[in-house]
């Protein structure tokens, strides 16, 4: 099955696509212009991002039927969910609404876990932006792939990307 899933042009591309949004978003360059600018450039850009790669997404799992309006319906999705998804990543509210600063919680956000584990095995920075920004990713989003291609969503997966 793992070989069926490599093999499939489809998923690789989603796969390949993730570790190359990875590399950029990580980037030095990137990250140190973003540090430079007023936090409405990141909102904007990750937003810009975010709708490419729904789109390319869409288009390479639901080819002809995958169109601009779904990729908009997600993103608007996303819009909504994500304050209450990272409701840990908003100190600043915290601190009105309880009074208290956050220290503990902000650990919560994804690559923060993930730095804190890859931590165990290296200090360099290069190849800890590569393994929480690039290799997890592939690797996570590989592994919801065989997760889900089993049960219910395995006539769907199959129909998809014909595995």
């Amino acid at each position: 099955m793992v070989l069926q899933i490599l093999t499939n042009m489809r998923l690789l591309r989603i796969l390949l696509a993730v570790g190359a949004l990875g590399f950029i978003v990580s980037h030095p360059l990137l990250l140190g212009w973003l540090g430079a600018q007023t936090p409405a450039y990141a909102f904007v850009l990750w937003y810009v991002i975010f709708f490419a790669f729904i789109t390319f997404v869409g288009i390479t799992l639901l080819p002809g039927r995958f169109n601009i309006r779904h990729a908009f319906g997600l993103l608007i999705l996303w819009a909504g969910m994500s304050p209450v998804l990272g409701w840990v990543d908003n100190p600043e509210l915290s601190k009105r609404i309880t009074g208290a600063t956050v220290t503990g919680v902000e650990a919560g956000p994804e690559e923060t876990l993930m730095t804190y584990f890859w931590q165990l095995f290296t200090n360099d920075t290069g190849t800890l932006i590569f393994l929480v920004y690039v290799l997890t990713p592939v690797l996570l989003v590989f592994l919801s792939i065989v997760v889900l291609k089993p049960g219910p969503f395995r006539k769907l997966f199959s129909r998809v990307v014909h595995i």
